[in-house]
């Protein structure tokens, strides 16, 4: 074969690539590829219907409106119960303060379990041993839960009642009420310990407290000859029997 057919066979050959070969592998090559792989690709949410919208929709705004409702009307509730009652009860703060800080609470329990037992002592021989307070005119009552002792002290004539109950949570307590002339005068809430050396009651409300009278002066005068009493048994306690030490002790 000569140089010149072998020369245009080839250029026949390169025509024929150009015109029926590269034309398809350009559109192969043309057409759009995804950048990310079909499980990589990420995952579109579908719409949610529209009445499943407004279904939500409203709950939440019902929700909503719900709590603005509720806290509104407690609000108001409050101050309507503040400008009816706020005065009332900054004057059982104050007052409550008052006797706390004074030991009104500590006299009055103390003065039941000094004097709970003096209705049937006084009955005794001796009582006026043991009636370390000089009070007269005792009587004693009991109806229901309530216990009472009544007497006559320095100025007036009173009376003190005690009523036991049972707390929601099985726990005990005792209101203590004290009355100057039938005229309850002071009162207190009080938790229960019964303890291995006997009842402890401890004040954690006032119920009633009332600014007149001779009540509150007496009240801790009755404290002041409990506690003097008291310091001398616990002063002495120590020297019980000291009188016959030298009839049994000698050097």
């Amino acid at each position: 074969m000569s140089l010149e057919v072998l020369i245009v066979l080839i250029a026949l050959a390169a025509a024929g690539y150009w015109f029926f070969v590269r034309p398809r592998g350009a559109a192969k090559r043309n057409q759009p590829r995804s950048s990310l792989p079909a499980s990589l690709a990420p995952e579109v949410t579908p719409t949610p219907r529209t009445e499943e919208d407004t279904f939500l929709t409203e709950i939440i705004r019902a929700k909503a409106a719900l709590e603005s409702a509720a806290s509104s009307a407690g609000a108001e509730q409050a101050r309507e119960l503040d400008a009816k009652f706020g005065a009332d009860i900054a004057l059982k703060e104050r007052l409550s303060k008052f006797a706390l800080e004074s030991g009104l609470d500590d006299a009055l329990i103390a003065l039941w379990d000094e004097v709970k037992y003096y209705p049937s002592w006084s009955q005794r021989e001796d009582f006026a041993k043991w009636n370390k307070l000089a009070l007269s005119g005792i009587a004693g009552s009991k109806e229901n839960d309530t216990e009472s002792v009544a007497f006559a002290g320095p100025s007036s004539h009173y009376r003190i009642a005690k009523r036991g109950w049972i707390g929601m949570e099985g726990n005990p307590y005792a209101d203590f009420a004290f009355f100057e002339d039938d005229e309850e005068v002071f009162a207190i809430g009080c938790s229960v310990d019964y303890g291995d050396h006997g009842t402890t009651s401890r004040c954690h409300d006032i119920n009633a407290l009332r600014k007149r009278g001779n009540w509150a002066k007496d009240l801790l005068a009755f404290y002041k000859a409990i506690r003097i009493e008291a310091e001398r048994a616990r002063a002495g306690f120590r020297y019980h029997g000291a009188e016959n030490i030298r009839k049994r002790f000698e050097e």
